[in-house]
């Protein structure tokens, strides 16, 4: 890409890499090592016309968040855990269509990291995942 003077390198991250993750911080701190490569990356190819960023989304309803792909981490969670809200879920098309905003974006801007969220979740995660997420 940087011989032909351009391109457009994007990254899936995840908001995992910027909120409390009771449970996963390996997955959060894997996902905060991308954003950090991605800083580095885009510092490096500052000037030769590649663009680097990430797109970070939020819970995509998938079979991920089910027991069997998860080896029980939904009951382990707990009653009350709202595993699977499937209505504050990202579809996997959202995702899609977030990685091509910054496939799409013209050579004037420079998307650094789309956070990509669910419209009901409006960046708050639901109630009950809150109490979850609650950092002392």
């Amino acid at each position: 890409m940087k011989p032909q003077g351009h391109g457009q390198i994007v990254m899936t991250s995840s908001v995992a890499a910027m909120r409390p993750c009771p449970k996963a911080a390996i997955y959060a701190a894997s996902k905060a090592a991308v954003q950090a490569m991605v800083l580095s990356l885009r510092a490096e190819l500052k000037g030769s016309g590649v663009k680097i960023g990430t797109v970070n989304p939020g819970a995509v309803a998938t079979e991920w968040w089910g027991d069997e792909g998860r080896g029980g981490w939904t009951q382990e969670m707990g009653a009350g855990s709202a595993l699977p809200f499937w209505k504050d879920m990202l579809r996997p098309e959202d995702v899609a269509d977030g990685i091509m905003t910054l496939i799409r974006q013209t050579a004037s801007s420079n998307i650094e990291s789309l956070v990509l969220d669910a419209a009901d979740v409006g960046g708050v995660a639901p109630p009950d995942v809150a109490k979850r997420h609650r950092v002392d």
